[in-house]
């Protein structure tokens, strides 16, 4: 569906490194940037290239040493731009904090941030208050308006999101453009971070190229994924975005097994791998032929060693990817049943693992933050073993098995200890719970042993979308879910979701992006609001046919 604005959309205009005139206030219109930071570099050049496509004309980017005050927009971190910003509000204690700062009065201001990624933000941010909409990912789906002149009235924000982690995780079938436009538009919606899974994301980049192409299947390969990865990541580091890497494929990859997609292999597995792999039933060897579901034989002190050793070099190696998650294997009830790793629970023996790492990272100086799981066999929490350096870790709760008919916290977004027990851990013959008290009482358990950083890593947007042709039957559950992280004492939130989410519309990635960033906002306000930009005159009338044909199409009972 196209934006009823998109009629009047304005002429692309031209961005040049020069000081031709302007519109609007009788002088120059010039973007200055101090700094090269990530992301600054980048915000000076978007600033530039949309103010011209506002004014039709072309509009000077410049660099300067130092910032001096006069006619032009000046764009940088906040130390460049001294005696302009408010420096104690928009110090950050830590690399991932964010904070933006815009005064603009016609074509003299600054805009600037915590970071490089945070100016992009602050950008974005002012860009909307000419008129700028994002709807979705990709091109067509912006609307930039046409101005006769920048408005004189002051245009003035300070803000900080309100989740620390705002991310995006590449999930479905995806080419690198769709990659490229979900990163450009997560940098538009205040997403601070990228996730790419694995180490080259193979797996999603060849159900598109191998499979849905419409342009033809091809043979792709894992060069051709390796290259892909490659562009993902420029793309985020352009922008200043953090960078989530890795999950699945430790209990493989450091052993020699390819793990490069949820499928078996004919790949052969050494006699001196397969001692390490999971004994069950009796037998060592893949679980179902797949590696990514395989897990090993965790009490062994050399599995453990391996595994923390492949971890702290990967990390080495890869110093621009500042989070790296480490995760067991994929699959349910496929632990080892050797009689030392029945002695304990698998969370024990992965944090001893996780413990290990640590150690190995802090012995090379590297400040990697690791992100680890509650997820199927690890959402019950360790008995005996604790996080020994929690700064270093992020706890990811991911429950997969959860409905989606409610929002994880139904009495007025106030967290109160979930009732009842917790069913006991039986190897093996587990079931996992679909009701949200039941997951949030596994949560609870692990937060009593680790009281450090914890985000929600879920899949609103990976599952139920297949059940609901409106797009809208979620979004209130999201929203709802993303407004009370605060009082389930999370820091944030990683968005496990189909790359191509936008049809019928854009509005669930609206609404994430914009209650992350400020948990206050109202469900009705962001809905409307979002539906008018779209569509205009006729905002309410397509709000209310999408709701009605979510609502028909009883999704909630589809989905159970």
């Amino acid at each position: 569906m196209k934006s009823t604005k998109g009629r009047g959309r304005s002429r692309q205009g031209r961005a040049k490194a020069d000081s031709r005139p302007a519109f609007g206030c009788g002088a120059d219109l010039v973007v200055f940037r101090t700094g090269s930071e990530e992301g600054v570099k980048f915000a000076a050049a978007e600033l530039a290239r949309y103010l011209a496509q506002v004014s039709g004309r072309e509009v000077a980017c410049q660099w300067r040493r130092r910032y001096d005050p006069g006619p032009g927009l000046w764009v940088g971190v906040a130390p460049h731009l001294e005696g302009a910003v408010p420096l104690d509000l928009l110090a950050a204690a830590d690399v991932l904090d964010d904070a933006l700062f815009a005064d603009v009065s016609g074509n003299a201001g600054v805009i600037s941030g915590s970071n490089g990624r945070s100016v992009l933000f602050a950008v974005y941010r002012y860009l909307e208050a000419l008129g700028c909409r994002w709807f979705r990912p990709g091109k067509d789906g912006e609307f930039v308006p046409r101005l006769r002149a920048l408005p004189r009235g002051r245009i003035r924000m300070l803000e900080r999101p309100s989740a620390r982690h705002r991310c995006v995780c590449i999930e479905g079938a995806c080419s690198i453009r769709h990659v490229r436009d979900m990163i450009d538009y997560a940098a538009r919606r205040g997403f601070n971070a990228y996730f790419l899974q694995f180490r080259n994301a193979y797996t999603f980049f060849e159900r598109w190229y191998g499979r849905e192409n419409p342009n033809g299947r091809i043979d792709f390969t894992t060069a051709a994924a390796a290259r892909a990865w490659d562009r993902a990541k420029a793309e985020a580091r352009r922008r200043g975005l953090l960078l989530h890497t890795v999950g699945h494929g430790w209990t493989c990859e450091p052993f020699g097994i390819s793990g490069l997609e949820w499928a078996p292999t004919k790949q052969r597995i050494p006699p001196p791998v397969i001692r390490h792999l999971a004994r069950i039933d009796g037998h060592r060897g893949l679980y179902q032929g797949m590696p990514l579901n395989t897990n090993l034989c965790y009490s062994s002190p050399q599995v453990r060693r391996i595994m923390a050793a492949a971890v702290a070099d990967y990390a080495g190696e890869h110093p621009d990817e500042g989070l790296i998650h480490v995760w067991l294997a994929d699959g349910t009830n496929n632990q080892c049943e050797c009689d030392r790793c029945c002695s304990a629970r698998p969370s024990d023996f992965y944090v001893q693992i996780l413990n290990q790492i640590d150690a190995l990272l802090t012995a090379r100086r590297l400040a990697t933050r690791i992100v680890f799981l509650a997820y199927v066999d690890l959402l019950w929490a360790p008995r005996a073993e604790k996080i020994a350096n929690p700064d270093r870790f992020i706890l990811m709760f991911a429950p997969i098995t959860r409905s989606f008919t409610a929002p994880l916290l139904t009495a007025g977004g106030r967290c109160r200890k979930p009732a009842g027990r917790l069913p006991p851990y039986r190897r093996n013959r587990l079931v996992f719970p679909s009701g949200t008290e039941d997951n949030l009482r596994f949560l609870d358990q692990w937060r009593r042993s680790f009281a450090g950083a914890c985000v929600d890593f879920d899949f609103h947007l990976m599952f139920d979308p297949t059940w609901d042709p409106s797009g809208m039957e979620i979004v209130p559950v999201l929203h709802r879910d993303l407004r009370n992280l605060p009082a389930l004492e999370m820091d944030g939130y990683i968005s496990a979701q189909r790359t191509r989410i936008a049809f019928p519309t854009g509005v669930a990635m609206h609404v994430m992006g914009r209650t992350l960033w400020n948990a206050k906002a109202g469900y009705q306000g962001l809905v409307d609001s979002y539906f008018r930009d779209l569509f205009g005159a006729a905002g309410d009338d397509v709000y209310r046919y999408l709701t009605r044909l979510g609502r028909l199409s009883m999704a909630a009972v589809l989905r159970g």
